[in-house]
């Protein structure tokens, strides 16, 4: 079965099309680190008034934490990447 180039570079070519779409749409938002100045301009989204019943305070400070569990889980999701690949 010969290869034939031309088809490969119409898929490369319908695909890089889509990134560019969302490229496009991602550069409409604010950056992740301006989370602050995205909820004081837009506000919170449904869901997130829906559990928190806006309880949550501006600025946003997000840590990230190690418990016992981390680890835990690390361990499982490599286990299982390993089980699927081997």
């Amino acid at each position: 079965m010969e290869n034939n180039p031309i088809k490969w570079v119409k898929v490369e070519s319908i695909f890089i099309f889509f990134v560019m779409i969302a490229t496009a749409f991602m550069g409409q938002d604010y950056p992740q680190h301006q989370v602050s100045l995205l909820i004081k301009t837009g506000g919170f989204s449904s869901s997130v008034e829906l559990v928190n019943n806006n309880a949550l305070n501006i600025p946003i400070h997000v840590m990230l934490n190690f418990g016992l569990l981390n680890p835990l889980l690390f361990l499982v999701a490599i286990l299982s990447a390993l089980e699927r690949f081997c």
